[in-house]
């Protein structure tokens, strides 16, 4: 990739970011914070074949402002420019700065927003639960779908640290950042770093949906010991270094008495990832004293091992290919943990072992057949 035309778009933080979702995280963006929403919810919307983006930019007497494409090389007269690479990055769900979460190849960008016009215009309207009237949402940069990536929320492993005070030419508050307009050693490295993750990237296909999940039934214990090692045989696979795997380097901490089962490294992120199983297909779990005391640690911001996940396998032992996995992460903004595909919560209660379930509600009988 030998280009200088690439720019960093900053978006808020989705999952699939085609179309409306409940679980987003708006970071600084202040309408997205009020209205539930952003105008990049339909960014990785494929309409033909293409891919339509919108990014925010700041307000200027009362007017948006417009991109400077001729930061990219174009002149100051063109309405548009074509080769760009864009690269999305997001506000990163533990509030430790940016994460990178896709890409469009061969982008062409346009200097003011494009309203859309005939089946892009009828994909994109947004009616919002709180309004009546449906609003057309304009893009400012195109791109085929094919070449282009949307990162599945386990890939999103290239972190922007936040920017501090004393560093220079890397992203700050703004939603457009040009990299090759910065020369400074910070702005010099982040740009490498960004360029060599995109150029060696694996095209993995994400987790497939899922299936159909068959019925509970009970366990003995060495049932038990048999859904465990299933459980995290399916979560390494998930996540390892395997043909169909994320990518991730796993060390096993099962029996280190550490809090979690599984410590996993890619690119900069350390995973500290606690698995629990299940026969059926209850999203439900229970967890040690100890296993608890760390979960409260790291919502509190004091667990410095690195970023604890919870995984449930549910239907562990099927060997027909049913078995699902429910990865959830805690979202410092909601102060909740959220699947990671934004689309349920996992609640935590008390109750002799701490119990966590979709809706804070399973009995202690439905949680013994678990790990």
């Amino acid at each position: 990739m030998n280009t200088r035309k690439i720019v960093f778009l900053h978006s808020i933080n989705m999952t699939w970011y085609q179309g409306h979702e409940e679980n987003i995280h708006a970071g600084s963006f202040d309408f997205a914070k009020m209205y539930g929403f952003g105008f990049e919810m339909y960014n990785f919307l494929n309409i033909d074949g293409r891919y339509y983006g919108f990014v925010e930019l700041s307000l200027r007497k009362g007017r948006e402002k417009s991109i400077r494409l001729e930061n990219l090389g174009a002149s100051r007269s063109d309405s548009s420019l074509d080769g760009v690479l864009a690269v999305w990055t997001a506000p990163s769900r533990d509030g430790k700065g940016r994460e990178v979460v896709g890409w469009y190849r061969n982008a062409t960008l346009y200097r003011h927003v494009i309203r859309p016009k005939g089946k892009v215009k009828r994909e994109r309207l947004f009616t919002h639960p709180n309004a009546e009237e449906s609003q057309e949402i304009g893009y400012r940069i195109v791109a085929d779908a094919e070449g282009s990536r949307l990162l599945h929320p386990d890939e999103r492993v290239l972190r922007i640290p936040p920017y501090g005070r004393g560093v220079k030419g890397v992203p700050g508050q703004s939603s457009i950042y040009y990299p090759f307009n910065h020369v400074t050693d910070e702005a010099v490295k982040l740009r490498n770093r960004v360029l060599a993750f995109i150029e060696q990237y694996d095209t993995r296909s994400p987790p497939s949906s899922p299936g159909k999940r068959p019925r509970w039934r009970a366990q003995d214990q060495k049932r038990k010991r048999r859904i465990e090692k299933a459980a995290v045989k399916h979560v390494c696979k998930h996540f390892g270094t395997g043909r169909k795997g994320l990518g991730y380097r796993i060390k096993s901490r099962e029996g280190d008495s550490v809090g979690y089962d599984l410590l996993m490294t890619k690119g900069d992120i350390t995973l500290c990832v606690e698995v629990k199983g299940r026969s059926g297909n209850e999203v439900v779990a229970d967890f040690s004293r100890n296993e608890s005391q760390v979960i409260t640690e790291h919502q509190g911001g004091r667990f410095a091992d690195g970023d604890y996940r919870v995984c449930i396998v549910t239907d562990a032992l099927n060997e027909y290919g049913q078995r699902l996995l429910h990865h959830f992460s805690w979202w410092q903004e909601k102060k909740a943990w959220i699947e990671v595909d934004g689309s349920r919560t996992l609640h935590f209660r008390p109750s002799g072992a701490t119990i966590a379930s979709l809706d804070g509600t399973e009995s202690s009988d439905q949680i013994g057949e678990q790990q």
